[in-house]
């Protein structure tokens, strides 16, 4: 076999480089965990509050479908009251 020689360019040797994406995923990764890890213990915490109204709600089935409704009505009437306060 013959041996081929390797041509270098002064003492500069090419060094295999790792891909640009690999850093790229690792950062997006390690910035959003905190955010995942923070919103699977807010579902954790959300389970256990309907967990503790499960009676209620058996006994008013419409409060689930309702309960959006009335969360954006509560945000209708604080800013039309926001607004009225301003003015006066």
């Amino acid at each position: 076999m013959a041996r081929v020689k390797e041509k270098h360019v002064g003492h500069a040797r090419k060094r295999r480089q790792k891909p640009l994406y690999h850093e790229s995923l690792k950062k997006i990764f390690l910035q959003a965990l905190p955010f995942l890890l923070l919103s699977g213990v807010g579902e954790l915490f959300a389970g256990v509050v309907l967990q503790n109204f499960l009676k209620f709600i058996e006994l008013f089935p419409g409060i689930l479908v309702l309960l959006p409704a009335l969360i954006n009505l509560k945000c209708a009437i604080a800013s039309s009251l926001a607004a009225r306060l301003g003015t006066a």
